[in-house]
This record gives C-alpha cells, structure tokens and sequence, in this order.
C-alpha cells in the first residue's frame, strides 16, 4: 500500500509537484514554457528543413531537367555539317567515310558511305630477277557500299561504343574528290 494514499497523509507539497502536460487544446502557461531551462534539457529543433528544401530544389530541377533535355542539349548535326562527309574510325579497324548525324545518339547514323578496299598489284618477273613478295605493291581503291556480294542498303547504325573518333574531310581532299568522280561520272 502506497504511504502517500493514507488519509491523513498529505501529496507532495505544491511547489514540488511537476507540471502536467495541458490537455489537447488547452494553451500552456507561462511555468510550462521552456525558456528557463538549460541547453541540455531544451528539446533540440529538427534539422531536417533545410535538407528537405535542399532534396525538393534539387528533385524540380532534374525534372526540369529531363523536360527540357532537347532544348539544352542541342543535336550538333549542324556543327558537323550535313551535307560535309565525315571519316569514321571504328574500333577493329576500319573506315568508314560518308555523312554523319544523330552524333548525340548511342547508334550514330552514317549514310552515302565508302570505303577503300586494298588490293595487291600483281608484277610479272623479268628473266634474271628475282621477286619477293615485299616487293609486290598495295592498290587502294574507294567502294560504294551496297554493291557487295549481299546487297546492303546505302545506311548504317554504328554503336557508338564501337567508333574510336570521326573528323570531318574536306571538300579538296583526294577521298571527297574521290567520291564526287564516283557520283559524276565524266
């Protein structure tokens, strides 16, 4: 039995009593504020506001972002110039000469394509002198493409982690010379 529940026994004296918490909708009083108490025992303010403005700017900015991707990453078909042939190295070693686009895609379009063939010049031997075949010279030829054996269209889709680089060709330059006496015939 509880000493302090006795008649005649008497509660804690008034001034010791601990405050109670005011029922919901009731307003605090002065004596339940905690602008007495120390640091240590203030309840610590949240900081989780500013990290949740932080992560909400950054959330409405990648969607943005993402809207607007087209308008800020502008295709540079038109740096590279539509109508100016490209060579494409490829990682196993060929090359590829046509016109370039859709640069800023992960398979790269190159169409009105060429590319040079290698063939060895047979010499005939004279009486007397002997050959060898470091001797025998290389023939380099430009070939259309879609005029082999299986028929392939005048188009190709080349994955973009299979091309080394491309550099633009000029318009004097004996391979786009090449391809202009290919077109017009004389």
């Amino acid at each position: 039995m509880n000493p302090m529940n006795q008649p005649g026994m008497n509660r804690m004296p008034e001034g010791m009593r601990r405050p109670s918490r005011p029922e919901y909708g009731e307003e605090m009083d002065d004596t339940h504020s905690d602008a007495g108490m120390t640091g240590e025992m203030r309840p610590k303010k949240s900081s989780m506001g500013p990290w949740i403005l932080v992560l909400t700017i950054v959330v409405v900015l990648g969607v943005l972002g993402y809207v607007f991707r087209d308008r800020l990453m502008q295709k540079d078909d038109a740096k590279i110039g539509a109508a100016e042939f490209q060579a494409v190295f490829l990682t196993n070693g060929q090359v590829y000469f046509g016109k370039l686009s859709d640069i800023r895609d992960q398979y790269l379009t190159l169409e009105d394509i060429y590319y040079l063939q290698v063939t060895p010049v047979l010499q005939t031997k004279t009486e007397g002198e002997v050959g060898t075949q470091a001797n025998a010279q290389q023939q380099l030829s430009l070939v259309k493409l879609g005029n082999e054996l299986h028929g392939p269209v005048d188009k190709m889709q080349i994955n973009r982690d299979q091309i080394l680089f491309f550099e633009g060709l000029k318009e004097d330059g004996r391979v786009v010379q090449a391809i202009h006496d290919f077109e017009n015939p004389k």
